[in-house]
């Protein structure tokens, strides 16, 4: 077993600066696993533990507050090789937990001023109920730009890779949507009951 003491300094991660990141590392014939993992940076801090089994399954644990970070970069950085689908400023804060087979976790989130470029979903709801205001503002650019947000809240709850979130909130100088269900990770698979009050 060998055992080391990890220590970076003014790196970045996919565009997120961190400013100071250590752990204690420890590699074994059960695998090598990270403890005491703390990256700290402007935008906040990441703590907890990971580990990789010989087998190659992946486990973690960890603890995020996050503030005022480009919801761009976060999701580069969260799922390598995805597009960005959305930007803005963002506020992340809770725990997270799992493996390669089931994730877990309590996230409070929030994002600010911000455009959802890839789904579809609320830009064709914005489309069917408020198509003056629409084409009035130039807001709302189906094929380029997406559509603008002034503000999204939630807390999700995840148990077993389903999330389930009842307090969905957005806001937009088109429409306001609230929303609570459930979102299959596994299967992509949402289930939701939406309400909606188009603005003038």
């Amino acid at each position: 077993t060998a055992r080391s003491r990890l220590k970076l300094t003014n790196c970045s991660y996919y565009g997120i600066p961190i400013s100071l990141g250590t752990a204690r590392a420890e590699v074994g014939p059960d695998g090598l696993s990270l403890r005491d993992i703390d990256f700290s940076a402007k935008a906040g801090t990441v703590k907890g533990s990971t580990f990789l089994s010989p087998e190659g399954v992946f486990s973690y644990q960890l603890d995020l507050d996050v503030k005022d970070t480009p919801v761009a970069d976060f999701i580069r950085a969260a799922w390598p090789g995805s597009p960005s689908w959305m930007d803005g400023a963002m506020d992340l804060k809770g725990r997270i937990w799992g493996d390669d087979k089931a994730a877990n976790g309590d996230v409070a989130f929030t994002a600010r001023k911000g455009r959802i470029q890839r789904y579809s979903l609320v830009s064709k709801i914005f489309s069917v109920l408020n198509p003056y205001k629409m084409i009035k503002t130039r807001e709302i650019d189906l094929l380029e730009r997406g559509f603008a947000y002034n503000t999204i809240m939630a807390t999700f709850q995840i148990r077993d890779s389903v999330v389930r979130f009842n307090d969905f909130y957005l806001d937009s100088n088109s429409v306001q949507i609230s929303a609570v269900g459930q979102y299959l990770i596994r299967s992509h698979h949402l289930d939701a009951v939406l309400g909606i009050e188009p603005l003038e």
